[in-house]
């Protein structure tokens, strides 16, 4: 019987994961893509966007434009509107992705980084760019996001600032807050059985 309940637990979890990555395709990989641009969306050293579609800008097959604070950047090109010279940038995404993609990231020649690296951190993934002039006071730059979940949330923050937290799309919300509940759900059952054993 135990077993039974555990099979149905880990089935109804899979079953609830599905909307986080139902509107990617199989085998899309998700990446960022740093680049140079012109004629942008002023930003401060920390802010949030989104893309509606998981892919951004609206130059992109399927694509969407950037949304900072509900103000949509079609081409995702954002201005330093700081006094500092943005030696970094680190992108913070909290979501769940299918099983099997491949996260990437990459930059363009004569943009203001060179390198850049990514991994998973406590509630998503991170990216972090360096290298290179960086992005000047007034300087712009291109953002590239490609393969995410739909409605994903980029926090971005410069020079080691950490990036404000993005909120996760709705079907990590939905995994998180059912993977606790029946977790929670569980264990209050085994302390009952054992309540009554004692």
């Amino acid at each position: 019987m135990k077993s039974l309940r555990v099979a149905l637990l880990g089935l109804g979890i899979l079953f609830v994961t599905t909307p986080a990555w139902a509107g990617q395709l199989p085998g899309t990989d998700p990446r960022i893509i740093i680049g140079p641009g012109s004629g942008s969306l002023p930003i401060g050293s920390t802010f949030i966007f989104d893309s509606p579609t998981g892919s951004s800008p609206v130059t992109l097959p399927d694509g969407s434009p950037c949304i900072v604070n509900n103000i949509p950047e079609p081409d995702c090109v954002f201005q330093n509107s700081t006094s500092v010279t943005f030696s970094s940038l680190t992108f913070d995404i909290n979501t769940v992705l299918p099983p099997g993609s491949e996260l990437g990231c990459s930059v363009i020649i004569g943009g203001p980084f060179t390198n850049c690296s990514f991994g998973p951190d406590s509630d998503g993934y991170f990216f972090t760019f360096t290298g290179g002039p960086g992005v000047a006071p007034e300087g712009d730059f291109a953002v590239s996001v490609e393969g995410w979940n739909p409605n994903s949330n980029f926090g971005v923050g410069a020079n080691g600032i950490t990036p404000p937290t993005p909120t996760p799309e709705s079907g990590t919300m939905v995994l998180f807050l059912t993977g606790g509940g029946a977790l929670a759900l569980a264990l209050g059952r085994n302390t009952l059985r054992h309540r009554h054993t004692s």
